[in-house]
């Protein structure tokens, strides 16, 4: 019989049930289910159906939401991913009277063959909910799973589908890029698994079975040679293929160059867009909103998943600042056709 959950404490109970002000809707929403169902476990079941139904799905590239979050999110973008689902969770719950949390940390993971191990990213990122139940104590919810259950048992790319499937990038990754991937994985395991977590009697003695003659410490410095050279070898590629941030911000710095603002060898983001906004002020909003989104990706602590959607971002805040150039040629075209007349 399993032990009975220690009772919550005032404190941890006002933690469960505080809420930021606003979101009258979701409010009334969740005061509706309060009054209906006297089982806590019921008010849990009717926000899972809420989130359950058809108009509510998972994308890595939602909507921007209003100033009322919540609301906007229930009621009308309907469009999330994990955070989107645990965080409107805990808001209706705790509105509804039932302490609840949000709970982040990592879902899934790769299989690694050669390894035999797995492999967890900040891609396996995740976040969830608890509820407090009398008698059972912190009961874990996942409300994504009510919108999309693959996400929960295959993974994020089971969960991806048309467009956001770009953004899951693994998923596009090479057979042959993926096994050496997995090969150098296993090789850093291996080595910190039968070598770096041994004592020193034990590694004598695997050492002394497995490699007669060749003392420990050659061992050691053949290891730490040959680590070395492989762990050179991803910033070899990264050198090859330039950063996807770093491009687009050049492909911008070359359109704004061919309408006469070259950007100065030591000149900074943010003082190269309020120049070129004062020589091109017809660009000035596009300018500054693709450089505070390019500032954000390159200097900002982010997670994964919000990387990617930034990233998303900023490539059409670069496609913005060409439409506002365009527009600009197409105006000096004809005003200088109209001189010409």
């Amino acid at each position: 019989m399993a032990p009975s959950p220690e009772p919550l404490s005032a404190r941890t109970r006002a933690l469960g049930l505080s809420l930021p002000p606003g979101n009258p809707r979701a409010r009334e929403l969740a005061a509706g289910w309060a009054a209906r169902y006297a089982d806590p476990v019921q008010r849990v079941q009717a926000a899972l159906r809420l989130f359950g139904s058809a108009p509510f799905g998972y994308t890595l590239r939602p909507p921007p939401l209003g100033t009322q979050q919540i609301d906007s999110f229930l009621f009308e973008t309907q469009r999330g991913f994990c955070e989107h689902y645990a965080s409107s969770f805990v808001f209706l719950m705790r509105a509804a009277g039932v302490p609840a949390r949000v709970v982040a940390g990592y879902l899934g993971g790769e299989y690694n063959p050669i390894g035999r191990h797995y492999i967890v990213r900040q891609a396996d990122a995740h976040a969830w909910a608890e509820v407090w139940l009398e008698g059972r104590g912190w009961v874990r919810v996942d409300p994504t799973s009510a919108v999309a259950p693959s996400r929960v048992e295959q993974g994020l790319d089971a969960a991806l589908g048309g467009q956001d499937a770009g953004v899951w990038a693994p998923s596009q990754e090479a057979g042959w890029l993926r096994n050496l991937r997995w090969a150098y994985d296993g090789l850093t395991y291996t080595w910190q698994r039968w070598i770096l977590q041994y004592d020193r009697g034990q590694q004598d003695r695997l050492f002394g079975d497995w490699l007669p003659g060749i003392g420990l410490g050659q061992l050691l410095m053949y290891g730490l040679a040959t680590l070395s050279l492989l762990a050179l070898l991803p910033l070899w590629l990264r050198r090859r293929r330039m950063d996807p941030v770093d491009a687009c911000y050049a492909q911008v710095c070359r359109m704004l160059a061919r309408h006469g603002c070259e950007r100065g060898p030591a000149e900074g983001p943010q003082a190269f867009a309020a120049r070129v906004a004062s020589s091109l002020p017809h660009a000035a909003p596009a300018i500054h909103a693709f450089i505070a989104t390019y500032i954000g990706l390159r200097y900002g602590a982010m997670p994964e998943l919000h990387r990617a959607v930034q990233l998303v971002k900023l490539h059409a805040a670069a496609r913005g600042v060409a439409t506002s150039l365009r527009k600009r040629r197409k105006r000096d075209t004809a005003a200088g056709a109209i001189r010409s007349i």
